[in-house]
């Protein structure tokens, strides 16, 4: 989930919990408050009852009247019973089955109280009526039809707004974590575009001393010290490749006049062919460093043309074949029939001359039977070349660094090497917008797949 889907998610789920806890208080206060009021008329409607049929002889004519109209003003399902309590026992016997609750009728006190429980629905309403003939028990029961309906209104209306105000809530909550981290986004955007050829470049900072403030800050620190540590870098491979290119020269120079005479002592004649081999093994070491920093350099696309990719292979097999004279190297092409630009491809054809020959001195290295095979193929957008050797292989946990510079697997360590030529080439790969793929398995071989985008 992303971080803003995250942000509202929390804010909608916190503001739909207090929503949602409002409206079942609402609801409660609302139900409670209907109650309420159906008791108090229930309770109005025992009265009238009661003084309807025991008031008759103390009240007016008139008063009389008024309180049998208001009598008949009947609630829904209303029905009323009245009985006379003798001495302190209630004769609930007497009244319907449904309507018989002995705790309720010892919570009656002396004096004027009404009680209430519920049966099938409806309120019942259990009054304590004293008159100067006595006292009476008012049962009194009807169903709160409109207190209901109205009830089930506030219920079905703050369902709909719980419903309807999330939505809007969520919609609202996408936009401003949308909105919120758009600052983020921005700050994003200028990360990506900071590379290896550009370390110059810094973030922009508002000055509003904020955490987005801090994190810009934070990340020019650590670019300013990534640049410094690429400029040493860069600096000292650029300064040692000098350097010691003189002194390399000066000394297979030496070597190769020193071993141009016939009457050298045999000792000392191996002496200087180690000398001779150190020397040039140092001086290739110091040309593919400066190579590797070189490519680092800005505006690369100066440096690419249009060029054959198969053509290209073929001039490093050439050099190849300097090297291995003994080298079987089979080179073939799919079934399908290419036409002049099949392989062209954009990119620097003396950069891609390197990796190839990096990669099949590698497969012919290290193998025994110096035996390696070449497809060249192509698809609708992108070239490729596979070479396959049956060497020693890569180890599986040496695979995921193999491509790191001057890093070498366990097993090949018995030959020469300086680590440099296979990250060289898959650098040269990476600049030209290729992919260097490889598959290999111990003792078994080695595949690598070399793949650039068609013009």
């Amino acid at each position: 989930m992303k971080y803003r889907h995250w942000i509202a998610f929390i804010f909608t789920l916190a503001c739909s919990l207090t929503i949602g806890v409002f409206s079942i208080l609402i609801y409660y206060l609302v139900e409670q408050h209907t109650i309420n009021q159906f008791e108090n008329r229930l309770e109005e409607r025992a009265i009238l009852a009661g003084q309807v049929l025991l008031e008759k002889d103390e009240l007016s004519s008139s008063s009389y009247n008024k309180i049998v109209e208001k009598q008949m003003r009947k609630l829904p399902e209303e029905e009323h019973y009245i009985i006379r309590i003798e001495g302190d026992s209630v004769p609930y016997q007497q009244l319907p089955n449904e309507f018989q609750n002995k705790e309720i009728y010892s919570l009656l006190s002396d004096h004027l109280d009404i009680e209430f429980f519920k049966e099938n629905g409806n309120l019942v309403g259990n009054l304590l009526y004293k008159d100067n003939e006595g006292n009476f028990l008012v049962v009194i029961t009807a169903m709160d039809q409109d207190g209901k309906e109205d009830v089930s209104y506030v219920k079905k209306i703050l369902f709909i707004m719980f419903l309807v105000t999330n939505l809007i809530i969520g919609v609202l909550a996408i936009f401003f974590s949308h909105l919120i981290l758009t600052p983020v986004r921005k700050i994003t955007q200028q990360m990506k575009k900071i590379n290896a050829n550009n370390l110059d470049e810094r973030l922009t900072l508002k000055k509003n001393y904020d955490q987005l403030y801090e994190l810009s800050d934070a990340f020019n620190t650590m670019i300013e010290r990534i640049e410094d540590s690429f400029e040493d870098q860069k600096q000292f491979i650029h300064n040692a490749s000098h350097e010691l290119r003189t002194p390399l020269t000066v000394i297979l120079g030496e070597t190769d006049l020193a071993l141009q005479n016939k009457n050298i002592d045999k000792a000392l004649k191996r002496t200087l062919l180690k000398i001779q081999f150190q020397a040039e093994k140092l001086r290739n070491l110091s040309k593919s460093l400066l190579e590797l920093a070189s490519i680092n350099e800005d505006k690369l696309e100066e440096s690419f043309s249009t060029y054959r990719f198969d053509e290209c292979l073929q001039e490093a097999l050439n050099l190849i074949f300097e090297v291995y004279p003994n080298a079987t190297i089979d080179i073939n092409y799919n079934n399908k029939e290419f036409q002049d630009d099949t392989f062209e491809v954009n990119g620097n054809p003396l950069w891609m001359e390197i990796a190839f020959y990096n990669i099949i001195n590698n497969a012919l290295k290290y193998s025994k039977d110096k035996q390696v095979e070449i497809l060249l193929d192509e698809k609708k957008d992108q070239v490729k070349a596979t070479i396959k050797d049956t060497g020693i292989g890569i180890k599986k946990k040496d695979l995921k660094f193999i491509k790191k510079a001057f890093y070498r697997g366990d097993n090949a360590y018995f030959s020469e090497g300086t680590g440099v030529g296979l990250s060289l080439s898959n650098r040269i790969i990476q600049l030209q917008k290729g992919e260097l793929k490889i598959n290999s398995e111990e003792n078994k071989g080695t595949t690598v797949e070399i793949s650039l985008p068609k013009i």
